[in-house]
């Protein structure tokens, strides 16, 4: 016990984090720099929910396709996430949404745009002066490990950087591997793992800068947390013992 306790001083400070691995894009100029976009279309997945909103001259036709605005032409920014995902169309596993009238319209592994315009090119088969507009009802991530508020979330926007979705789960605790972060994205072929660095200026031009719906961010715990936690779940069994066998003793006493 009393070397565990001389030991852990030492531990301590050989586990602290230096400047450079806390600090964020760290070695950036000071000057004004523009970065490259480097962000990639999302394309549609089964389970995916897509809200579509189908606006025509004929109130019928807007009342049918727009149960949230009835025959009403209102802008689509008075549309709240919940409703889209109420009203949405859920993509089939073999890639489909069902659209009263309009049939199966194949939309898994296309951009937005893309589902937009084969759902618009359905329409213009039935429908007379219509105009279809398609919004992704949800955008879902999950940030885990070692941040204040890890769980699933939820952004109404488009466009989510990785340090955007860190701080909506109140940023990387101190500790945290900011240097070691994961980002597990699901995609048509399959499951990719990219590793981060949070601390690097260049990933601002990396692909994993930008989020995509459905991502998952591991924030990875550094060698402090798990000397803490070993020692916590060692101290525990320690005590454990001791507590037994202090029991035993004065039982034997009597």
């Amino acid at each position: 016990m009393k070397r565990i306790l001389f030991l852990l001083p030492l531990i301590l400070l050989l586990s602290c984090n230096p400047y450079k691995k806390v600090v964020y894009l760290r070695n950036i100029e000071q000057k004004d720099t523009l970065w490259p976009r480097t962000q990639a279309d999302y394309r549609l997945q089964p389970a995916d929910i897509l809200y579509v909103r189908i606006v025509s001259p004929n109130p019928e036709i807007n009342s049918m396709y727009n149960p949230i605005f009835g025959s009403s032409t209102m802008n689509m920014s008075y549309i709240t996430q919940g409703g889209m995902y109420l009203f949405g169309y859920t993509v089939s596993d073999s890639g489909y949404v069902q659209i009263p009238f309009l049939g199966k319209i194949p939309v898994a592994g296309k951009t937005l745009p893309e589902a937009e315009l084969a759902i618009q090119q359905a329409a213009d088969q039935y429908l007379k002066n219509a105009v279809v507009i398609a919004r992704l009802a949800e955008f879902r991530y999950a940030v885990l490990g070692e941040v204040l508020q890890p769980g699933s979330k939820f952004y109404p926007g488009a466009r989510l950087t990785i340090f955007q979705a860190i701080a909506s789960a109140g940023d990387v605790t101190y500790s945290g591997r900011r240097r070691d972060v994961i980002i597990i994205r699901h995609e048509e072929k399959g499951t990719r793992t990219m590793k981060v660095d949070l601390t690097d200026p260049f990933l601002v031009t990396s692909e994993a800068y930008y989020i995509m719906p459905n991502d998952i961010i591991y924030v990875k715990p550094n060698f402090l947390r798990a000397v803490r936690v070993n020692i916590s779940d060692y101290l525990l069994l320690v005590g454990s013992v001791t507590s037994t066998l202090t029991a035993l003793l004065l039982i034997l006493r009597l």
